[in-house]
């Protein structure tokens, strides 16, 4: 089997917890699973879970990597009964399982007991979900994640490494993209071109937990669930392709913050798709506040019984939308792909960098919606 060094790391602790802090594509996610699948053939019966953030996030990460795995490796494929695609379960021959799950809440999480967990991208999963799935685990814990901003691994866990009154042995292993010597030279080149913003080259590119000055949203939070009691809710859409993602967030404000959760985060999706994924989340007629340089897909939205509301994007709508986003005591995101953006939006020359803002956009869109900033064309098709 082709492995890499991280692999290596994983496979031969005894630890408990063992904690992967990684820049983007040092293998991490890929060699845990390669672990996984070994242990569940070498120790028959074990249950194993991998539990994320929600479905979809694990589709696109751990669950394309574990079939990419079994697909290389006939040597696993050949213990396999086969994969559970509804139940998103690898079943063995020799009565081991691996899970593919997410949880709503602490109370879900209790449901269960296993012999290894792993928590993909944890920072996307609260410490009460993980505390309850690490109570329920008999043998080894395993976690990784980008450090684009310190959470509930660095407060809880980090510290009991070099503790030695600790019950449970924790250790880390921080990798980056020059622990995989599987990587194509395309994907070195993007990487190494992160080396002109020292925020993302810090986090991506060497794997160490972000640091960033001159945050466009200061007082960022993150949050795990959207708030039932939030009022003046509507929705906020950037419209993207290929390079750029098309993404849609759920926005309202409660407690003197103001909340936006990650529905839609992807890239060439056509209106249809877009349209689909949309009404998938129960949107119907509420407002949803969009991008105006995109008469053909609102049109196309509107067509199809989606409220959108072009929004005027006058020359002082962004430093307008910031400013009244940092007029609240926080902003509290939801999702991985919102931590991600808002942990690293800074500003370069007095203006935020134009890069990974596609939910910030959309978030913008929404402030302006409430706001009244909205543009008078007409879309027909």
């Amino acid at each position: 089997m082709k492995t890499n060094p991280v692999f290596k790391w994983n496979f031969e602790t005894d630890a408990e917890v063992i904690i992967n802090q990684g820049g983007t594509s040092s293998s991490k996610t890929y060699s845990i699973l390669q672990v996984l699948f070994l242990k569940a053939i070498e120790q028959a019966g074990s249950v194993i879970t991998v539990a994320g953030q929600d479905i979809p996030n694990l589709k696109r990460g751990a669950i394309r990597d574990a079939k990419t795995i079994v697909s290389n490796t006939p040597e696993i494929a050949q213990h396999l009964v086969g994969y559970n695609g509804t139940d998103k379960i690898y079943n063995f021959k020799n009565g081991s399982i691996i899970e593919f799950t997410s949880y709503d809440d602490w109370q879900d999480a209790k449901n269960g007991k296993r012999d290894y967990l792993f928590v993909n991208e944890a920072n996307g999963i609260s410490y009460e979900i993980y505390h309850e799935l690490q109570m329920r685990t008999r043998k080894q814990v395993f976690i990784d994640y980008n450090p684009n901003a310190a959470f509930w691994v660095h407060d809880k866990l980090v510290p009991m490494i070099k503790d030695p009154n600790a019950n449970i042995k924790v250790i880390r292993f921080i990798s980056n993209y020059t622990h995989n010597k599987f990587l194509d030279n395309t994907t070195i080149k993007r990487i190494e071109a992160m080396k002109d913003d020292p925020v993302l080259w810090r986090v991506y590119g060497l794997g160490y937990t972000g640091k960033v000055k001159g945050l466009v949203f200061p007082k960022w939070e993150q949050a795990f669930e959207f708030p039932t009691q939030a009022n003046k809710i509507a929705y906020g859409l950037d419209f993207g392709f290929s390079e750029s993602k098309a993404a849609f967030c759920k926005c309202g404000i409660y407690d003197r913050s103001i909340y936006a959760k990650q529905l839609v985060y992807e890239t060439e999706l056509s209106n249809q798709d877009l349209i689909q994924l949309i009404k998938k989340e129960g949107v119907n007629r509420e407002p949803i506040y969009a991008d105006s340089a995109e008469p053909k897909s609102i049109a196309e939205l509107k067509s199809a019984g989606l409220n959108v509301i072009p929004i005027n994007k006058a020359n002082d709508a962004t430093t307008f939308s910031i400013r009244k986003i940092n007029e609240f005591d926080a902003l509290r995101v939801i999702g991985l792909d919102f931590l991600k953006e808002v942990s690293t939006y800074a500003y370069k020359n007095s203006k935020p960098i134009k890069q990974n803002d596609h939910l910030i956009d959309a978030l913008r869109y929404y402030v302006l919606g409430v706001e009244g900033r909205v543009s008078n064309k007409i879309f027909m098709l």
